[in-house]
């Protein structure tokens, strides 16, 4: 498989009070009246969901060795209507739209030809899932879940020449689809909430016939991950239990592991590029200072690594399968801001700058330009962005996810034969953290 995302599934350890009823009765009895049940009135049974998100598609078997690479794809929506079952249980009908450009054809193991701009995979589909929720009274709210569905799917395909673009395969088939899907909620408000998920999508058994009558045999997998707004109708929402009081300001630590996803890159003053990467493992530690405000300042330490699959020459010369991978560290200061510090769930943006210090060690497989392709180190610039979630598991400890967006530039390298390459490498990623408290 050319990307493959791996699911996020936060069953974190359930958030407990620590206070007493001398020293704080409000909490205590906040938490004596949430542990009371509610009443059908109070519970709100239907409600309503808008999500969006990315998608990586696996690659499409055309037979043999032939077969589609296709590139990041975004956005990824899906309209939801469901309603609440006994027993933590839910019942979800979905609508969802997922749409890839084609990036690569592979005629063969290790030789590509380019596509047209216009090729591309779309599925709309309808999908009624069974999902169960677990710790409904907490604040963060893991859930689990399998639907089965139908969907159409429309393939375009095109010879792409130097000369023109011919039509080769314009077809759309409808068939069954099924999802597995896991993810967790947050409460914000009686009525809103937000839910993060993974899902894995599949129509295992498509047909498309090109116009020449040739027909191809298809499954087509997408792996997504996607952030809903939910609205309950009527009622109110389940309460949760007040946050582990806080221990004011101080030092932490913290600690990350999530995936990366490394966009394609140009080659400066070439035609050439990096034109596709795997998803690859991402790691980071921190050491920084929380000012029990609002805001907390940290130094970072990171690493990426992305393997490289294919290079792309020009249009004369075409793309081919590669090997070897990139290796991205760098040291940031981080500045990141949280919102509702009174609530378990906490939103966190930051933003970062620093350095890299990038590793490419890549080997082109066929071709015309078959061998070493760079073995070279370089430093530049770095930036980062930040939006994710705290959850505070107790007084000292929080549990982190969040998406990182990283780029650096001016990364000036030598070619094995001595010749100057300089390019840029961004990466996407989402992670789970701890942070410890030092105080």
């Amino acid at each position: 498989m050319r990307m493959t995302l791996a699911g996020i599934l936060l069953l974190a350890a359930p958030a407990y009070a620590e206070t007493t009823q001398s020293s704080h009765p409000a909490s205590v009895q906040l938490t004596q009246h949430q542990e009371a049940p509610l009443s059908n009135e109070q519970s709100s049974n239907w409600y309503a969901a808008l999500g969006l998100g990315w998608n990586f598609a696996d690659n499409l078997s055309l037979g043999g060795s032939d077969r589609l690479e296709f590139d990041f794809g975004l956005p990824m929506a899906v309209l939801t209507a469901g309603r609440r079952l006994p027993g933590n249980w839910k019942l979800e009908l979905d609508a969802s739209y997922r749409s890839n450009d084609v990036e690569v054809i592979f005629l063969g193991d290790n030789v590509g030809t380019q596509p047209s701009p216009a090729d591309y995979l779309l599925a709309l589909s309808g999908q009624l899932s069974l999902i169960r929720e677990f710790r409904r009274e907490k604040a963060l709210r893991p859930y689990l879940g399998a639907g089965l569905g139908l969907t159409q799917l429309s393939l375009t395909l095109r010879d792409y020449e130097f000369s023109g673009s011919e039509l080769l395969l314009d077809d759309e088939d409808f068939t069954w689809a099924w999802q597995f899907l896991a993810g967790f909620s947050v409460p914000m408000g009686d009525k809103w909430d937000l839910a993060l998920d993974y899902r894995f999508w599949q129509a295992p058994s498509a047909s498309f016939t090109a116009l020449d009558g040739e027909q191809f045999d298809v499954s087509h997998s997408v792996h997504s991950g996607t952030l809903h707004l939910r609205y309950l109708f009527g009622g109110r929402q389940e309460p949760s239990l007040a946050p582990p009081p806080a221990l004011g300001s101080g030092w932490y630590a913290a600690a990350n592991l999530g995936l990366a996803y490394a966009v394609d890159t140009e080659i400066d003053g070439s035609l050439e590029n990096f034109d596709a990467f795997k998803v690859g493992p991402s790691a980071s530690l921190a050491f920084g200072y929380d000012t029990a405000r609002r805001w907390r300042l940290e130094l970072e330490l990171s690493r990426r690594e992305n393997d490289v699959e294919i290079i792309d020459f020009n249009p004369f010369i075409g793309q081919f399968a590669a090997t070897g991978e990139v290796v991205a560290d760098s040291v940031m200061a981080n500045a990141l801001y949280r919102f509702r510090l009174n609530k378990a769930v906490r939103p966190i943006i930051g933003f970062d700058l620093g350095a890299s210090f990038t590793d490419y060690d890549v080997t082109v497989l066929d071709g015309p330009a078959a061998g070493l392709y760079l073995d070279d180190k370089a430093s530049g610039p770095a930036f980062q962005a930040i939006l994710g979630l705290d959850y505070a598991l107790t007084k000292r400890t929080t549990l982190t996810i969040d998406y990182r967006s990283w780029i650096t530039w001016d990364l000036k390298m030598r070619r094995p034969d001595g010749s100057p390459l300089e390019t840029w490498h961004w990466t996407n990623s989402m992670s789970l953290g701890v942070r410890y408290s030092l105080r």
